[in-house]
């Protein structure tokens, strides 16, 4: 076990997905003129959950699949985590700083900080609405929370050269009631994070990949350039669970001019692609171009197809488009290459349903 303390910034490190806050001190209420300092402890974790009212992959999902390892980077340096007051006049108290960790268990780590509280909101049993930030900008203030945007370049894996991975932006809220005194460990529980983007995987079924077919090509025809941080719903929502993704999407209309290529696993057998939320109703119903070569064929003979994004009922499409959310997987498993049609399974769900890996890397 380790016990000694390092700076935020000093070194890579994996992590577990939650979040808890706890005050910690002397025996006696901390006093200063004008505010006063509360040492504060958390841990960050995704948690590895299934939800049985969505579909999920089942037990076969590869965590190796392309992207996973990528789904948890946070930047060392981008953590910030900004306390508020509650109800409708919201006001902004202070920010966790000061940032130290340490190795408690194997990959987990508790980030110990100073929280410095103004006088004039302490108030006995006052509760505050605790907001995480991870891979937002380097510019996230309490005045900006509504604007914070991202450009989908920065927030997506680099194809040739993971040194220049993107990071993807995550947030998360929980309100909680601060005991003032020092002494009081406080367990909060744990702040979800979500993530800002949505996540399309295109497969290959066992038996096409067996055959030697591969995904030649493959690319998106519409996407948004940009997307906001934070979800709708931020401002009011006390606990992150409480806000309804499918109900309180919050896509930002900047169509890219042009398709948007998938990166492509290195056996061909999958294609991935990250993009912020999108609105059929914006840019119409996007469509995945795919080209799949055959080499099994007498000759070689590439096919090549459009799937639309919309939902589908035993292998064919229903008619219906779909939006791409924050925080969804959307997967596109091609398991016949039909008579000018591909035939599809089609799976959406909470990212964390898919069951990807749920540490966090620090780097």
């Amino acid at each position: 076990m380790m016990t000694a303390f390092r700076t935020y910034a000093q070194r890579c490190c994996r992590l577990v997905a939650v979040l808890l806050l706890t005050a910690c001190g002397a025996s006696e209420r901390i006093d200063t003129p004008d505010e006063q300092p509360l040492q504060v402890v958390f841990r960050l974790a995704m948690e590895n959950r299934r939800a049985g009212s969505r579909a999920t992959w089942g037990d076969d999902y590869d965590p190796s699949d392309p992207g996973t390892e990528f789904d948890n980077r946070i930047r060392l340096g981008s953590l910030r985590t900004l306390v508020f007051t509650t109800g409708t006049d919201a006001a902004f108290v202070g920010e966790v700083g000061e940032l130290e960790y340490r190795q408690t268990a194997h990959n987990l780590y508790e980030f110990y900080g100073t929280l410095r509280i103004p006088n004039t909101y302490l108030k006995p049993n006052a509760e505050y609405r605790i907001m995480v930030f991870a891979n937002c900008g380097d510019v996230v203030t309490a005045a900006n929370l509504g604007a914070l945007t991202y450009d989908r370049r920065d927030a997506v894996p680099d194809p040739t050269d993971s040194a220049k991975d993107g990071y993807i932006p995550m947030w998360g809220v929980r309100t909680v009631g601060l005991e003032l005194f020092a002494g009081d460990r406080q367990d909060i529980g744990t702040i979800y994070l979500l993530r800002a983007v949505a996540k399309i995987e295109l497969a290959l079924s066992e038996e096409l990949a067996a055959s030697g077919c591969t995904i030649a090509e493959a690319s998106l025809d519409r996407c948004n350039g940009r997307g906001y941080c934070l979800p709708t719903g931020y401002g009011a929502a006390a606990d992150t669970r409480e806000i309804d993704l499918e109900k309180g999407a919050r896509p930002l209309a900047s169509l890219l001019p042009a398709a948007v290529a998938f990166d492509r696993s290195a056996d061909g057998s999958a294609a991935t692609i990250y993009l912020p939320e999108y609105a059929a109703v914006d840019g119409g119903a996007a469509s995945i171009r795919v080209v799949v070569d055959q080499p099994t064929q007498p000759v070689a003979t590439p096919y090549a197809g459009t799937i639309r994004l919309g939902s589908y009922a035993g292998g064919k499409p229903t008619g219906d488009a779909v939006d791409l959310l924050r925080n969804h997987i959307y997967r596109y498993e091609i398991t016949d290459l039909g008579v000018d049609e591909f035939v599809l399974q089609y799976t959406v769900c909470d990212w964390e349903d898919a069951q990807t890996s749920g540490e966090i890397l620090f780097e």
